[in-house]
Protein backbone atom coordinates (compact mmCIF):
# COMPACT_ATOMS: atom_id res chain seq x y z
CA UNK A 1 0.00 0.00 0.00
CA UNK A 2 0.92 3.12 -0.62
CA UNK A 3 1.90 5.58 2.52
CA UNK A 4 2.02 9.47 3.08
CA UNK A 5 3.00 11.15 6.00
CA UNK A 6 0.37 14.18 7.44
CA UNK A 7 0.68 16.58 10.78
CA UNK A 8 -1.92 17.76 12.25
CA UNK A 9 -3.37 21.66 11.31
CA UNK A 10 -3.99 24.16 13.64
CA UNK A 11 -4.29 26.94 10.85
CA UNK A 12 -7.94 27.07 8.69
CA UNK A 13 -9.32 29.09 6.84
CA UNK A 14 -8.13 31.74 4.93
CA UNK A 15 -4.75 31.51 7.94
CA UNK A 16 -4.69 28.11 6.02
CA UNK A 17 -3.08 29.87 2.69
CA UNK A 18 0.07 30.95 4.65
CA UNK A 19 1.09 27.01 4.13
CA UNK A 20 1.26 26.50 0.71
CA UNK A 21 4.16 29.42 1.03
CA UNK A 22 5.83 26.54 2.88
CA UNK A 23 5.77 24.24 0.32
CA UNK A 24 2.42 22.36 2.57
CA UNK A 25 -1.31 21.45 1.35
CA UNK A 26 -3.71 22.33 3.57
CA UNK A 27 -6.06 18.62 4.09
CA UNK A 28 -8.64 17.17 6.07
CA UNK A 29 -9.68 13.39 6.98
CA UNK A 30 -13.03 12.09 7.63
CA UNK A 31 -14.95 8.96 7.56
CA UNK A 32 -18.32 7.26 8.34
CA UNK A 33 -17.14 7.11 12.01
CA UNK A 34 -14.92 9.73 12.68
CA UNK A 35 -14.88 13.28 13.25
CA UNK A 36 -13.19 15.41 10.44
CA UNK A 37 -9.53 16.34 11.13
CA UNK A 38 -7.76 19.32 9.64
CA UNK A 39 -4.04 18.21 8.34
CA UNK A 40 -0.51 19.55 6.53
CA UNK A 41 0.58 17.00 3.77
CA UNK A 42 4.45 17.98 1.90
CA UNK A 43 3.00 18.96 -1.68
CA UNK A 44 6.08 17.26 -3.19
CA UNK A 45 5.08 14.07 -1.57
CA UNK A 46 1.05 14.48 -1.89
CA UNK A 47 1.63 15.17 -5.94
CA UNK A 48 3.94 11.94 -6.28
CA UNK A 49 1.29 9.68 -4.29
CA UNK A 50 -1.34 11.47 -6.27
CA UNK A 51 0.16 9.93 -9.70
CA UNK A 52 0.58 6.65 -8.24
CA UNK A 53 -2.77 6.19 -6.07
CA UNK A 54 -5.38 8.31 -8.25
CA UNK A 55 -8.67 7.90 -6.62
CA UNK A 56 -8.96 4.12 -6.10
CA UNK A 57 -5.73 3.57 -4.44
CA UNK A 58 -5.84 2.57 -1.19
CA UNK A 59 -2.95 5.13 0.89
CA UNK A 60 -1.73 4.36 4.52
CA UNK A 61 -2.12 7.93 5.71
CA UNK A 62 0.42 8.13 8.63
CA UNK A 63 -0.42 11.28 11.35
CA UNK A 64 1.94 10.89 14.61
CA UNK A 65 1.47 7.31 15.84
CA UNK A 66 -2.12 6.52 14.04
CA UNK A 67 -2.43 5.15 10.81
CA UNK A 68 -5.39 4.99 8.37
CA UNK A 69 -6.46 3.43 5.16
CA UNK A 70 -7.69 6.32 2.84
CA UNK A 71 -8.83 7.21 -0.69
CA UNK A 72 -7.94 11.01 -1.95
CA UNK A 73 -11.73 12.08 -2.24
CA UNK A 74 -11.20 15.33 -4.18
CA UNK A 75 -8.06 17.57 -4.65
CA UNK A 76 -8.76 20.92 -5.32
CA UNK A 77 -5.91 22.90 -7.60
CA UNK A 78 -4.61 26.03 -8.64
CA UNK A 79 -6.28 27.37 -11.67
CA UNK A 80 -3.02 28.61 -12.95
CA UNK A 81 -0.28 26.94 -11.17
CA UNK A 82 -1.94 23.42 -11.33
CA UNK A 83 -1.02 22.63 -8.00
CA UNK A 84 -2.97 21.40 -4.93
CA UNK A 85 -4.58 23.69 -2.50
CA UNK A 86 -6.35 21.54 -0.44
CA UNK A 87 -7.02 17.30 -0.22
CA UNK A 88 -10.03 15.50 1.27
CA UNK A 89 -8.96 12.29 2.29
CA UNK A 90 -11.80 9.44 2.60
CA UNK A 91 -11.06 7.10 5.81
CA UNK A 92 -12.58 3.65 4.73
CA UNK A 93 -13.55 0.48 6.42
CA UNK A 94 -11.65 -2.78 4.83
CA UNK A 95 -14.90 -4.65 5.76
CA UNK A 96 -17.10 -1.94 4.09
CA UNK A 97 -18.07 -1.65 -0.04
CA UNK A 98 -17.04 1.57 -0.95
CA UNK A 99 -18.09 3.41 -3.97
CA UNK A 100 -15.08 4.87 -6.32
CA UNK A 101 -14.70 6.15 -9.52
CA UNK A 102 -12.26 4.32 -12.32
CA UNK A 103 -10.65 5.44 -15.33
CA UNK A 104 -10.98 3.24 -18.30
CA UNK A 105 -7.79 2.45 -20.16
CA UNK A 106 -8.26 1.75 -24.17
CA UNK A 107 -6.15 -1.45 -25.30
CA UNK A 108 -5.06 -2.95 -28.16
CA UNK A 109 -6.43 -1.92 -31.94
CA UNK A 110 -9.86 -1.67 -33.76
CA UNK A 111 -9.40 -4.02 -36.98
CA UNK A 112 -12.46 -2.30 -38.18
CA UNK A 113 -10.67 1.35 -38.27
CA UNK A 114 -8.10 -0.41 -40.60
CA UNK A 115 -11.32 -1.49 -42.82
CA UNK A 116 -12.27 2.89 -42.89
CA UNK A 117 -14.35 2.55 -39.76
CA UNK A 118 -14.35 5.02 -37.23
CA UNK A 119 -14.05 4.25 -33.42
CA UNK A 120 -15.67 6.44 -30.81
CA UNK A 121 -14.63 6.63 -27.06
CA UNK A 122 -17.94 7.06 -25.32
CA UNK A 123 -16.94 6.32 -22.21
CA UNK A 124 -13.52 7.62 -20.56
CA UNK A 125 -14.69 6.57 -16.18
CA UNK A 126 -16.66 4.34 -14.37
CA UNK A 127 -18.44 4.03 -10.73
CA UNK A 128 -17.88 0.52 -9.06
CA UNK A 129 -18.35 -0.64 -6.17
CA UNK A 130 -16.11 -3.50 -3.91
CA UNK A 131 -14.14 -3.80 -0.45
CA UNK A 132 -11.47 -0.98 -0.53
CA UNK A 133 -8.66 -3.63 -0.99
CA UNK A 134 -10.14 -4.81 -3.92
CA UNK A 135 -10.74 -1.65 -5.95
CA UNK A 136 -9.19 -1.73 -9.38
CA UNK A 137 -7.21 1.30 -10.43
CA UNK A 138 -8.17 1.52 -13.98
CA UNK A 139 -10.88 -0.96 -16.11
CA UNK A 140 -9.01 -1.77 -19.74
CA UNK A 141 -11.44 -2.19 -22.92
CA UNK A 142 -9.57 -4.44 -25.34
CA UNK A 143 -10.73 -3.08 -28.54
CA UNK A 144 -9.31 -4.97 -30.69
CA UNK A 145 -12.58 -7.15 -30.58
CA UNK A 146 -13.96 -4.12 -33.04
CA UNK A 147 -13.49 -6.11 -35.65
CA UNK A 148 -16.08 -4.52 -38.06
CA UNK A 149 -18.35 -1.54 -38.49
CA UNK A 150 -21.41 -1.47 -36.09
CA UNK A 151 -19.98 -3.40 -33.39
CA UNK A 152 -19.74 -2.15 -29.77
CA UNK A 153 -18.14 -2.89 -26.23
CA UNK A 154 -20.60 -2.85 -24.14
CA UNK A 155 -20.49 -2.57 -20.15
CA UNK A 156 -21.32 -6.42 -19.64
CA UNK A 157 -18.30 -7.50 -22.03
CA UNK A 158 -16.04 -5.74 -19.23
CA UNK A 159 -13.64 -8.51 -17.47
CA UNK A 160 -14.07 -7.17 -13.66
CA UNK A 161 -11.77 -8.62 -11.32
CA UNK A 162 -13.30 -10.74 -8.52
CA UNK A 163 -15.79 -8.33 -6.11
CA UNK A 164 -15.71 -5.38 -8.06
CA UNK A 165 -19.32 -4.29 -9.72
CA UNK A 166 -19.98 -1.42 -12.32
CA UNK A 167 -22.85 0.96 -11.09
CA UNK A 168 -24.16 1.75 -14.16
CA UNK A 169 -26.30 -0.49 -16.58
CA UNK A 170 -24.88 -3.45 -18.48
CA UNK A 171 -26.13 -2.66 -21.87
CA UNK A 172 -24.78 0.68 -21.79
CA UNK A 173 -21.95 1.53 -24.82
CA UNK A 174 -18.65 2.34 -24.12
CA UNK A 175 -17.11 2.35 -27.62
CA UNK A 176 -18.29 1.64 -31.06
CA UNK A 177 -17.41 1.57 -34.50
CA UNK A 178 -19.15 2.91 -37.42
CA UNK A 179 -19.20 3.91 -41.23
CA UNK A 180 -17.44 7.62 -41.55
CA UNK A 181 -20.10 10.55 -41.08
CA UNK A 182 -19.97 14.24 -41.72
CA UNK A 183 -19.38 16.54 -38.83
CA UNK A 184 -23.15 18.21 -38.86
CA UNK A 185 -24.17 14.45 -38.24
CA UNK A 186 -21.91 13.99 -35.03
CA UNK A 187 -22.92 17.25 -33.56
CA UNK A 188 -26.51 16.11 -34.20
CA UNK A 189 -26.31 13.08 -32.66
CA UNK A 190 -24.59 13.79 -29.30
CA UNK A 191 -26.31 12.76 -26.76
CA UNK A 192 -26.93 15.62 -23.75
CA UNK A 193 -24.70 15.42 -21.04
CA UNK A 194 -21.98 13.13 -22.44
CA UNK A 195 -19.25 14.69 -23.13
CA UNK A 196 -14.92 14.03 -24.25
CA UNK A 197 -16.51 11.62 -26.92
CA UNK A 198 -13.36 10.64 -28.73
CA UNK A 199 -13.76 9.92 -32.43
CA UNK A 200 -10.49 8.02 -33.68
CA UNK A 201 -10.01 7.69 -37.41
CA UNK A 202 -7.63 5.40 -39.64
CA UNK A 203 -4.28 4.62 -38.34
CA UNK A 204 -5.22 5.51 -34.72
CA UNK A 205 -4.91 8.90 -34.81
CA UNK A 206 -7.47 10.97 -32.70
CA UNK A 207 -9.44 13.30 -35.15
CA UNK A 208 -12.41 14.79 -33.45
CA UNK A 209 -14.23 14.99 -29.64
CA UNK A 210 -17.82 15.82 -29.32
CA UNK A 211 -18.34 18.52 -26.04
CA UNK A 212 -21.44 18.35 -23.98
CA UNK A 213 -22.83 21.58 -25.71
CA UNK A 214 -22.46 19.33 -28.77
CA UNK A 215 -19.97 21.08 -30.62
CA UNK A 216 -17.36 19.21 -33.09
CA UNK A 217 -13.64 20.48 -31.83
CA UNK A 218 -10.46 20.01 -34.13
CA UNK A 219 -7.23 18.74 -32.74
Amino acid sequence: MIALTAKPRELTGKRAGALRTQGLVPAVVYGAKMPSEPLTVDMREFEKVWREAGEAGLVELAVGDSKKNVLIKDVQRDPLKDTPVHVDFYAVQMDKPIRAMVSVRFSGDAPAVKQGAILMKIIHELEVEALPANLPRELEVDISKLAASGERFLISDLTLPAGVTVIADPADIIALTEEPKAEEEIAAEAAPGISDIEVVGEKGKKEEAVTEEGAVEKE
